[in-house]
């Protein structure tokens, strides 16, 4: 009944409200008394009770997100509401925990549940790899601080021991987990992909900012400011925010931030890994990108010499395909100069960069889908219907790509460390004159 009383009471005040404004035949003239009075105990019921958080979408994307890629063998941490809208849309009915457990308590064998609560703290506690980094951006469009300009937002990062930005600051994660329980891997995942939302860094549609609003298209989240936790109240994000939220009128003051989509700032998630000064990484972008052009490849270039003064030395003449539509290669080797400036730097890295391609070498029934649908394998995200032949089509691409990497023409076998098979890499696909194989950064990559 207390969820129900906020949409009844809202229906009820524009009735009301419309009658006394002269919308209704044969009403008297207007009252604006009544108006502005139902107008503030409308707005003095939302700021006590409305959390805007939790009116938008970002609740049934993140259940959906923890559905597929959280589960686990343990007993589900569905609750029965959770449960019953599953059954209701046909989702897929692995039981509630007594289903799952035996009279012990313990789990049956073969039960796979859905694990819904996942602390981010919790993640590093074992001290072994991986240490996860889930990028977001912040988004700051009033800002004024210089280096924003034209980014709209700032490079949010959430991980097992602190959460934040450069510009908001950090802050240990256990702590903000106290001041918001919500907070755990589900809820940085979906933030994570936000991928729609009324303030998207530099993809911002500021003129669209309103409509997104009114249709409720709000994947993203507000999150406690890192810098202000102990000023933030308990009862949750009130609709000053989301007033804030419409008309853009948000910076890294405020005493809650609006965290969205990373690839709103940065769309490949290496940028963290360049400002650790990584030896070897390796970069999958799956973006949808039909020519091959690198744009996400290309801004990642940008922001790593302007804001790290790190230069990234690569071509992509083998990932762009033909007018077949078939490419030499599924990936290259980027090298990356983390002091350019010095000419006999040891401060050298390395990046494989993946991207999805046909080559001709696939399964006849990969070509054959590509045949029927041309766009594959860079289709759209309006399809969100992954039917077998098209899930087959892209996991068979990806295989195919890891693969390649393996092969006997690069003269690498899966025995080797990750610093070996990076080398081997390097000699096989980087040209014969550049500049590392000269004898001075021959010796100095070897120690890399």
């Amino acid at each position: 009944m207390f969820i129900l009383s906020g949409p009844v009471f809202y229906g009820w005040t524009i009735l009301f409200v419309g009658a006394k404004l002269g919308l209704v035949p044969g009403q008297p003239d207007s009252h604006w008394g009544w108006v502005v009075g139902g107008t503030a105990l409308c707005w003095l019921w939302s700021y006590v009770f409305v959390d805007i958080n939790s009116i938008g979408p970002h609740g049934y994307y993140r259940d959906r997100l923890c559905e597929c890629y959280l589960a686990y063998r343990g007993p589900n941490q569905l609750t029965w509401s959770q449960i019953a809208i599953r059954r209701f849309w046909g989702g897929h009915k692995n039981g509630n925990k007594k289903q799952q457990t035996g009279k012990s308590g313990q789990v049956k064998p073969g039960s796979i549940g859905v694990r819904l609560r996942l602390p981010l703290s919790h993640m590093g506690k074992p001290g072994a790899a991986p240490y996860h980094l889930i990028n977001t951006v912040v988004n700051l469009p009033a800002s004024t601080n210089p280096d924003l300009r034209g980014r709209n937002g700032d490079f949010f990062i959430f991980s097992p021991f602190f959460c934040g930005s450069p510009i908001c600051g950090y802050a240990d994660t256990s702590r903000i987990e106290r001041i918001d329980p919500h907070l755990d891997l589900g809820t940085a995942t979906a933030i994570s992909g936000a991928a729609a939302s009324t303030n998207m860094g530099w993809r911002t549609l500021p003129n669209y900012r309103f409509l997104m609003a009114l249709f409720n298209v709000r994947l993203g989240y507000w999150l406690p400011s890192v810098r202000r936790l102990n000023q933030v109240r308990s009862r949750g994000v009130g609709p000053a925010y989301f007033l804030a939220e419409i008309t853009g009128r948000i910076q890294e003051n405020m005493k809650y931030l609006n965290i969205s989509d990373g690839g709103h700032i940065e769309n490949l998630g290496a940028y963290e890994l360049l400002r650790r000064r990584c030896k070897f990484i390796i970069c999958v972008d799956g973006g949808a990108n039909l020519g091959t052009e690198g744009s996400d490849l290309q801004r990642l270039e940008r922001y790593a010499l302007i804001d790290l003064g790190i230069k990234l030395k690569y071509s992509l003449v083998n990932l762009q395909p033909n007018k077949n539509g078939i490419s030499r290669a599924y990936a290259i080797l980027i090298k990356i100069l983390y002091k350019p400036e010095e000419t006999n730097s040891d401060e050298i890295g390395w990046m494989i960069y993946l991207k999805p391609a046909l080559t001709g070498l696939e399964p006849q029934y990969v070509l054959d889908y590509r045949y029927r649908n041309s766009s594959f394998p860079h289709e759209g995200l309006l399809d969100q219907t992954f039917e077998e032949e098209k899930f087959e089509g892209y996991r068979a691409v990806g295989e195919c790509a890891a693969e390649s990497l393996f092969s006997p023409e690069m003269g690498v076998t899966k025995s080797e460390t990750v610093r070996a098979w990076f080398l081997n890499l390097a000699s096989n696909l980087l040209p014969d004159n550049d500049e590392v194989f000269s004898r001075k950064n021959h010796e100095v990559t070897n120690r890399v």
